[in-house]
């Protein structure tokens, strides 16, 4: 099983994760993705985070087997600040 940022059980609140952010800054570039093409996957960004905020002139790529980012608790956002690309992208799950 691959996952990149995974919170898989909600922390702590006296903990350092509890904000359960994922951030990209002011004018980055983040490429995340997977070769794997069998057995259990998840997505690169997955599970117990309460927000994603890509900053201002960024870059984003996600490119996974099956879905890309997957919020599990009601409330989570995701923010993408001005002059910024989000390439959210599903690959084949088997490549044979």
């Amino acid at each position: 099983m691959i996952s990149l940022f995974w919170y898989d059980v909600v922390p702590p609140a006296e903990s350092t994760g509890n904000r359960q952010g994922f951030r990209i800054g002011k004018n980055c570039e983040v490429n995340l993705s997977q070769t794997q093409r069998l057995g259990s996957t998840f997505p690169a960004i997955y599970s117990h985070f309460k927000e994603i905020t890509v900053g201002e002139a960024s870059f984003l790529n996600i490119r996974m087997p099956g879905n890309a980012v997957r919020f599990n608790d009601d409330g989570s956002s995701m923010s993408v600040k001005a002059n910024t690309t989000v390439v959210l992208a599903t690959e084949s799950a088997i490549n044979q």
